[in-house]
């Protein structure tokens, strides 16, 4: 290389070190908390007040106490079911893969028999909301679900399943709650 490209080479460079520099510094993360937007879909999980994990493992139930989720063994589990019901509510968005499924396909879905079954209770006697999640996809990014306010099958990702899969690994393994085990 001879002195003419070098010189070339740190030309170019100044002239972009010193538009970068004009440009100013550029804000990459919002200031303050980020908040989602209320929508008719997440407006629910503010009113669960207990949250029922059921599968071949076994079943477990968190059960919200003031500003914390604990399970029935005494756990701390808040941002597992924080997390658990953000993903639900998350996929309340999806389209139905089948508006009204026969019998076959719910148990090509793994419906007929679900794999995971979540129930919501609300505790101003609103009827809980009843999940059951079904078989993976063929791709195994995504997991079929139905709800019990809808015949319709969903495909959805696998953040339901797996949160729900963790609370009840939480609730067998644990660990210590604020208050002692």
């Amino acid at each position: 290389m001879n002195w003419r490209h070098a010189a070339l080479y740190w030309l170019a460079f100044a002239v972009l070190a010193v538009a970068y520099w004009l440009s100013g510094p550029t804000e990459r993360f919002p200031e303050g908390p980020r908040s989602r937007p209320e929508t008719e879909g997440t407006a629910w999980t503010d009113r669960v007040q207990s949250v029922v994990v059921e599968s071949t493992r076994g079943q477990v139930r968190a059960n919200r106490q003031a500003q914390e989720w604990r399970t029935e063994g005494g756990r701390v589990v808040t941002a597992l079911v924080l997390a658990l019901l953000e993903a639900v509510a998350e996929q309340e968005q999806r389209e139905a893969i089948s508006a009204d499924p026969s019998d076959s396909e719910l148990r090509a879905f793994g419906l007929s028999e679900p794999a995971v079954r979540l129930i919501f209770e609300f505790g101003s006697g609103e009827p809980p909301l009843r999940i059951q999640l079904g078989a993976r996809n063929p791709a195994g990014t995504a997991v079929y679900a139905r709800t019990d306010r809808s015949a319709a099958v969903f495909l959805w990702g696998m953040q339901p399943a797996y949160y729900a899969e963790l609370l009840q690994e939480q609730d067998t393994r644990g660990t210590p709650s604020a208050s002692g085990p």
